[in-house]
């Protein structure tokens, strides 16, 4: 059974493996602000984020130009998305995919992209299944079965390419 401390510590250091592939000084992931935080959750209409999201935010989400201070490019996260349109973005998505979707007080999306895909989260577990749904396909996928998993794809990346292993790709 997995529990809150464990994946917190886990971002972490998934975090932190990142950071040092980049060659990135600590000072250089800023994470966010209690009040940006509380941002979130205010539009986003929700009592709290998955434990995993939340500590991610808090350690590597704050800067305002790039998603995790630039440190995992292409994770799919936008804290624009979180504080803007994208529960909007969504339930529209939803409507022309005709999936049945509802995006209330038990999602958080974090990202939607202008191809029409949109992924998020249920709440109620402290590291849940990142979900993904697009405009074309008339149904939701799993994307990832916890978000550390998608974090970890991403270091893995950052490291094979700090060490020019350009010669291998991970999918997905």
């Amino acid at each position: 059974m997995r529990v809150e401390p464990a994946v917190r510590e886990e971002i972490r250091l998934l975090v932190e493996r990142g950071r040092t592939a980049l060659g990135l000084e600590p000072d250089q992931v800023i994470g966010c602000a209690e009040s940006e935080i509380q941002e979130i959750l205010g539009v986003q209409e929700i009592p709290s984020l998955p434990a995993s999201l939340d500590e991610l935010l808090r350690i590597s989400g704050g800067d305002d130009d790039e998603m995790l201070g630039g440190l995992f490019p292409g994770t799919c996260f936008d804290r624009w998305c979180m504080i803007n349109d994208g529960k909007r973005i969504a339930a529209k998505t939803a409507g022309y995919n005709k999936s049945g979707e509802v995006f209330g007080p038990d999602r958080v999306v974090f990202r939607t992209h202008p191809n029409g895909d949109v992924f998020w989260m249920e709440l109620g577990d402290i590291d849940p299944p990142i979900f993904v749904m697009t405009e074309y396909e008339h149904s939701v996928r799993v994307l990832f079965p916890r978000l550390a998993c998608k974090l970890e794809q991403n270091v893995i990346r950052v490291e094979f390419e700090a060490a020019g292993r350009t010669d291998r790709v991970l999918a997905g």
